[in-house]
C-alpha cells in the first residue's frame, strides 16, 4: 500500500513537470538561513530543531534537475536554487536511555534539495517545487547536532539517539501551487494553497490559507526582497512589515521519522501504522519585514497530534535572508 501510493504521487509530480515551460529567469542571487527550535517555545520534544539553507541563483536554471521542475505557463519570474535542510526529532523526554514506547522515536534526516519557484502576477498564482535526496538515520548527523548545541549551551545532554530511526534513502518531492483569493497591493492578501508531497519520507497532502496584513506588495510579483522586475514601478513599497496566519490541514499517508524508512528493516522502535493520526492541523503565526534586499521573519508554531499517544507541539522559527 505504501508503495502504490508513493507512486502515484510521484507520477503525477512527473507529469507535471514535463508539461509546463519557465518564461523568464529572475535575477540576484539569494542566500537564506532557517533555525526552527522548540526552545523559543520552552520545550525538547518531538520536532526538536530544524535548519535550511537555501542558495537561488539565476545560473542554476541550466542545472538538468531544475530544468524537469515544473513551471507555470504564461508570463512569469522563475527562481531556481539549492536547498540543504537536517531536521531532527525526539520523544517527550530527552532524560532516559531506554525506549519510550508509546512516545515519539528518535529520529533524523539531511537532505541536498533543487528548487524552482515560479511566480505568476498576472494571474496571482505561483508553483514551488523542489526535489530532495538524502539520508534518515545515524548517518543524517542530526544526533550529533542536537547533542553539540546542548553542549554549547552547557545543557542535559540527550539519552536515547542509539535507538533512533536506522539508516535509509531518503527521498522526497514537494510541491505547492498557491493562489490568490482576495488580492490587495496596498495592506491584506489572501492567499490558498495545495501542497502534495511523495517519496520515502514523507506523504501527505497539505490545504490552507495564507493571511498576510501590513505594509505589503503583490505576494505573487517576487519572493518579496531582491532585485524586483517591479522595484521602478511608482506604487511598489520599498519597505515591507506585515502579519501572516497560516493555517493548513495535512492528510497524511505515510511519515518515515514515526513508521521508518521504506526500507528499513532494523529500527527497534517505531509507531504503527494504526497508531497514526491521518488528518492533522498545523498553524504558523508570525511577522516580517523585507527590504530591498534582506529579509527577517518570525513564526510560532503549532501542529496537532500526529499519533494518538502524543501531545500538540509547538515551536519557533527565525528566517534570515539576504540578496547580493
Amino acid at each position: 500500500m505504501k508503495k502504490k501510493f508513493i507512486f502515484v504521487y510521484l507520477t503525477l509530480c512527473i507529469f507535471l513537470s514535463v508539461t509546463s515551460s519557465a518564461q523568464e529567469t529572475a535575477q540576484g542571487r539569494y542566500l537564506s538561513f532557517t533555525y526552527e527550535n522548540d526552545f523559543f517555545t520552552g520545550t525538547d520534544e518531538y520536532y526538536t530543531q530544524g535548519v535550511r539553507w537555501q542558495y537561488l541563483n539565476p545560473n542554476l536554471n541550466k542545472c538538468f534537475i531544475n530544468k524537469t521542475l515544473p513551471s507555470l505557463s504564461g508570463p512569469t519570474i522563475n527562481y531556481y536554487g539549492l536547498s540543504f535542510v537536517r531536521d531532527g526529532f525526539t520523544p517527550s523526554s530527552i532524560r532516559h536511555s531506554y525506549i519510550q514506547f508509546g512516545d515519539r522515536p528518535y529520529a533524523g534526516y539531511s537532505l541536498l534539495g533543487f528548487i524552482h519557484i515560479c511566480k505568476d502576477d498576472t494571474q496571482n498564482q505561483s508553483l514551488t517545487s523542489e526535489l530532495s535526496m538524502g539520508m534518515i538515520g545515524p548517518a543524517s548527523g542530526s544526533n550529533v547536532s542536537q547533542m553539540t548545541i546542548h553542549r554549547w549551551l552547557h545543557d542535559l545532554q540527550p539519552l536515547g539517539w542509539q535507538y533512533q530511526i536506522q539508516n535509509d534513502f531518503a527521498l522526497k518531492y514537494d510541491l505547492t501551487y498557491e493562489k490568490g483569493l482576495i488580492v490587495n497591493k496596498h495592506w491584506m492578501d489572501l492567499t490558498g494553497f495545495i501542497n502534495p508531497r511523495a517519496g520515502t519520507l514523507y506523504d501527505d497532502l497539505s490545504l490552507g490559507l495564507l493571511l498576510r496584513i501590513g505594509v505589503i506588495n503583490s505576494y505573487f510579483s517576487d519572493i518579496g526582497y531582491g532585485k524586483s522586475p517591479h522595484y521602478d514601478d511608482a506604487t511598489y513599497k520599498k519597505h515591507q512589515f506585515y502579519f501572516y496566519f497560516k493555517p493548513k490541514e495535512e492528510l497524511v499517508g505515510y511519515n518515515a521519522t514515526l513508521q521508518g524508512g521504506m526500507f528499513d528493516r532494523r529500527s527497534v522502535y517505531t509507531i504503527p501504522s494504526s497508531n497514526i493520526q491521518r488528518a492533522v492541523y498545523e498553524v504558523y503565526t508570525g511577522f516580517a519585514y523585507n527590504c530591498k534586499s534582506f529579509t527577517v521573519w518570525y513564526s510560532y508554531a503549532v501542529l496537532d497530534k500526529e499519533f494518538t499517544t502524543c501531545t500538540t507541539h509547538f515551536w519557533g522559527s527565525i528566517n534570515l535572508g539576504l540578496c547580493f
